[in-house]
């Protein structure tokens, strides 16, 4: 409950200091108000208007004092000064503070009551208003609040996602990598030229896989961070393709991997490097989500005035579950978790930006008869 005390008096806020000049700049307009109200209703008392319709005026008067005023005190204040002026100017006998008649004492005693009744309520209303505008205030506060809170909690879940999948992620291919290696020096001399090959060629998967992860960090740094910037030239399609046939060891040296694309030499305006990585991250998200016998195929094509990329598979396709959300940061399967699993859930939500910023597109769906595919729209103009 607000306790009563001098400042409620003069003003009807917690905020506002009580200064001589609100006060007497408070008491002017008391004054102002009463004097504007007496020489009206002198006016129209020459009209013959009866002193009841008089009295309206004055209480007029009162509750603008009410409204303008910052206090109750100015509206009680307007209220008796009211009364005076009435008994003053309008009752008999005239010019004098006297009153003769019952009826003229009834009428400004019930005009005071009312004066005051209506001041007080209108100052109330005033000051709910304001209780409510700043109730409205805290509560903005309080949600911008909450809202930050949430913010901080959801950044340190992301950040805890990351470091979890980015420590499975690079100490799983850098184990590989190791183990194949101590093999090699530990057991040189009595291995032959195959096994020498294959465990050549596991090192040489691992340290792809493990490049990725890192390429997919950085990236995602810099696209957080607004510093994602595109060297655009002109590529040779032909080019881009070699650059990630020769990064995806895990896919060609299987025979798994299928690339088609059109005879003619085909340019297109990308960053290069950037553009490479995306192709990547999708043959990288095929290989991770299909059984070692499922087909992976590249397929390049250009359609009026675009270019179009697709990797499709026949595996299992794109889990309902996750449909929607395929292309967002830190999605994985039901299930999969940074520890159990390859991948950080970046990859796709890279290859988003990326084309985004390319000015494309880029959809998935599953195909009719199973598997999924994954296609890139790019802006072509053919020279």
């Amino acid at each position: 409950m607000r306790k009563f005390n001098l400042r409620h008096i003069f003003l009807d806020t917690d905020e506002e200091k009580i200064t001589y000049h609100t006060v007497l700049f408070s008491l002017g307009i008391v004054l102002a108000i009463c004097t504007v109200a007496t020489s009206v209703s002198l006016i129209l008392d020459n009209t013959g208007i009866g002193k009841e319709n008089l009295l309206m005026i004055f209480l007029i008067g009162v509750l603008l004092s009410t409204i303008i005023t910052p206090g109750y005190v100015y509206g009680f204040l307007t209220s008796i000064i009211s009364v005076f002026l009435c008994n003053y100017f309008f009752t008999e006998p005239k010019f004098t503070f006297r009153i003769y008649s019952r009826e003229d004492i009834l009428l400004l005693v019930f005009f005071l009551i009312t004066a005051l009744v209506g001041g007080y309520l209108s100052a109330r209303s005033r000051r709910q208003a304001a209780l409510a505008r700043q109730s409205e205030k805290n509560a903005q506060i309080m949600y911008e609040e909450r809202n930050k809170i949430a913010l901080a909690i959801e950044s340190e879940r992301l950040k805890s996602t990351l470091l979890r999948s980015v420590s499975h992620d690079i100490r799983t291919p850098l184990t590989g990598i190791m183990g194949a290696s101590s093999i090699i020096i530990e057991n040189f001399p009595s291995l032959d030229e195959n096994a020498v090959k294959g465990l050549a060629r596991d090192i040489n998967e691992e340290s792809a896989r493990l490049i990725s992860t890192v390429q997919n960090i950085l990236d995602m740094t810099r696209i957080t961070e607004g510093k994602l910037s595109l060297k655009k030239d002109f590529e040779a399609v032909d080019d881009l393709i070699t650059q990630v046939i020769s990064r995806v060891p895990f896919l060609t040296n299987q025979n798994r991997l299928k690339v088609k694309i059109p005879d003619e030499i085909i340019l297109v305006e990308v960053d290069g490097k950037l553009f490479v990585q995306v192709l990547f991250n999708l043959l990288d998200n095929a290989y991770k989500h299909t059984d070692k016998n499922v087909d992976v195929v590249l397929y390049v094509r250009t359609d009026k005035d675009q270019i179009i990329f697709e990797v499709s598979d026949n595996g299992k396709g794109i889990d309902e579950s996750i449909r929607d959300t395929l292309f967002d940061s830190f999605v994985t399967l039901p299930g999969h978790s940074a520890d159990k699993g390859r991948g950080v859930g970046l990859g796709l939500s890279i290859c988003k930006a990326i084309v985004s910023a390319h000015g494309g597109k880029i959809t998935a769906e599953n195909n009719k008869d199973g598997g999924a595919s994954f296609t890139v729209k790019l802006p072509y103009k053919e020279e």
